[in-house]
């Protein structure tokens, strides 16, 4: 009887109802995990859901509150239709400034991101152009001193002519006053 394999009522050996079994609890504990996450997603959306109510009951008590301040501040409504009326206008003229109010701080920070490049750029070229202008600066200052060395040394050499001109002159007038007297005893 060991040779001999025992056989189900499926016909089926031990063996392969082993491996089936092992199929089947595995397919059983693929689907307690995919359970459990589906348990978990629904206590999530149950949690949101919940969240979501209170969010809205929130809501509706500041939506309250809100209305009840404008009824404070003297605004008096004859039927919930005017009411709910008023209010929907209110919410759209509310939601349409507040639109435009969000716009006309987009086109400003706009403005000013181009205003700050704009100064960037300019504080770039200021700064290139000071540099420039130090550089002139010290170009001028360097030019001023060559040109005052200059002139310092062609007044020198004026007042040197100046003095050998005078120098030659008196020489030449008292040569002429020796050839004149000369020519004086001469004759």
């Amino acid at each position: 009887m060991q040779g001999r394999v025992r056989r189900t009522s499926l016909g089926l050996g031990n063996k392969e109802l082993l491996e089936e079994n092992a199929v089947l609890e595995a397919q059983v504990a693929k689907l307690e995990v995919e359970l459990q996450a589906k348990h978990d997603f629904n206590h999530k959306l149950q949690y949101e859901s919940q969240c979501l109510s209170e969010m809205l009951a929130r809501l509706g008590d500041k939506e309250a509150l809100a209305v009840a301040k404008q009824g404070a501040m003297g605004h008096v409504f004859l039927d919930k239709g005017a009411l709910q009326q008023d209010a929907t206008k209110r919410h759209v003229e509310v939601c349409t400034n507040r639109n435009r109010v969000l716009h006309g701080i987009t086109r400003t920070l706009k403005t000013l991101n181009r205003s700050i490049a704009d100064l960037e750029m300019e504080a770039r070229e200021y700064d290139r152009l000071s540099a420039f202008e130090s550089e002139l600066v010290q170009r001028h200052a360097w030019l001023k001193a060559e040109c005052d060395a200059v002139e310092l040394k062609h007044k020198a050499e004026l007042q040197a002519r100046k003095v050998e001109e005078y120098n030659r002159k008196r020489m030449m007038d008292e040569v002429h006053v020796q050839l004149a007297a000369k020519v004086c005893t001469d004759c």
